[in-house]
């Protein structure tokens, strides 16, 4: 007897991490479906079958198709509902996609489950409430039959639209331990940020705050992976510093990069709009699963869903605390012993919380739950 079919839904260049965690699915025939699968995913073909589709106008009109495309433009998958036409179960994720509603449209259609891997935690982002992602938005929250939670946390986000527990499954995401494991480290002057070269991401405070640290600890180093639109201004304000901009990686090299390094900064402030309305703050951080499962302590902000993929014993700052930040990574780097009782910990919380096979497992019982 064959094996049903998944049509897992994704974006615009989804992640390698996304991709090994439906490799370890064993009941469902995986039909991996976005646009710019990266082309590391081949090692997988032999589980997956991918399907890479190119990006067209939601609308007549696209008013950001001036800018770079990217996974809030208004665009979709074209030809998505001719490779959904046999399919069993169809599985997205961030309703506010416009991937999202397509998938949500088309499970319509032909009378197939939905499911949602639902990362978002906060109601006041402009997903809920700005046209036309909120369009998005109430589409795929009315046809979904099940909310897979990745944080305990995105149930405030379906308590705010009165969604049922009925609806609710909780499981965390899960990250390859065999793939990210500790490493030897950087002496102790190694700090390291993963993610995007943003304002929201606080990567401005932790340049300065690095500065401060500098003065003491004249060796110490900064790695910054990503890529964005403050890589310009960064490298303006980090002159005479030692930064070194790795830029984006393949999602194989970062398990190097982290054993190469003593500790992990993930600094976020909460995103406002205008500059002046509070909104979304930082969802689950695949960065600091990835840094626990490296045996790494991690110093983050205690907001959003840092507060809940970061386990206890690591350090908090409060957001935009330049010098609590510099503290905080001095004493760190400054006390061997206390890296590697919070790395030894942080890997214990890993290999508890975020192991893939186990996640996976469970995930894909849930979904097989629905047909």
């Amino acid at each position: 007897m064959s094996k049903p079919i998944l049509a897992v839904i994704r974006g615009f260049r989804p992640r390698m991490a996304q991709i090994y965690f439906f490799s370890r699915f064993r009941h469902f025939q995986i039909r991996f479906i976005g646009n710019k699968i990266p082309p590391e995913a081949a090692k997988f073909k032999n589980k997956i079958h991918f399907v890479d589709l190119p990006l067209k106008p939601f609308y007549p009109f696209d008013p950001l198709s001036f800018g770079k495309i990217h996974n809030y433009s208004w665009r979709k998958l074209a030809g998505l509902p001719s490779w959904l036409k046999d399919v069993d179960l169809i599985e997205t994720y961030v309703t506010f996609f416009f991937y999202s509603r397509q998938a949500a449209i088309s499970a319509e259609k032909i009378g197939r489950p939905l499911a949602v891997s639902l990362w978002e935690i906060d109601p006041r982002h402009p997903g809920t409430w700005l046209p036309p992602y909120c369009w998005n938005t109430k589409k795929v929250l009315d046809k979904t039959d099940l909310f897979i939670l990745r944080s305990k946390k995105a149930g405030r986000f379906l308590d705010y639209f009165r969604i049922g527990e009925e609806k609710r499954k909780q499981i965390y995401m899960g990250i390859d331990l065999n793939l990210f494991q500790p490493g030897r480290g950087g002496g102790g002057q190694r700090i390291l940020y993963v993610g995007r070269l943003a304002k929201f991401k606080g990567i401005e405070d932790l340049i300065a705050a690095f500065r401060i640290v500098s003065r003491k600890r004249k060796e110490t180093e900064l790695w910054l992976v990503g890529q964005g639109p403050l890589a310009g201004k960064l490298r303006r304000i980090s002159r005479g510093l030692r930064v070194k901009f790795l830029g984006g990686r393949r999602y194989e090299e970062m398990p190097a990069i982290y054993q190469q390094v003593d500790l992990v900064c993930l600094p976020s402030r909460t995103l406002r709009y205008f500059g002046f309305f509070k909104g979304s703050q930082e969802m689950f951080s695949y960065a600091a699963m990835e840094a626990m499962a490296s045996g790494l302590p991690v110093v983050a902000s205690r907001i959003g869903g840092l507060v809940e993929s970061v386990a206890p014993g690591n350090s908090w700052i409060q957001e935009g605390d330049v010098a609590g930040l510099a503290r905080k990574l001095e004493a760190f780097l400054n006390d061997g012993q206390l890296r590697k009782k919070v790395g030894r910990a942080n890997r214990h919380f890993a290999l508890e919380k975020y192991d893939l096979k186990k996640q996976a497992e469970k995930t894909e019982k849930a979904l097989l739950g629905l047909i």
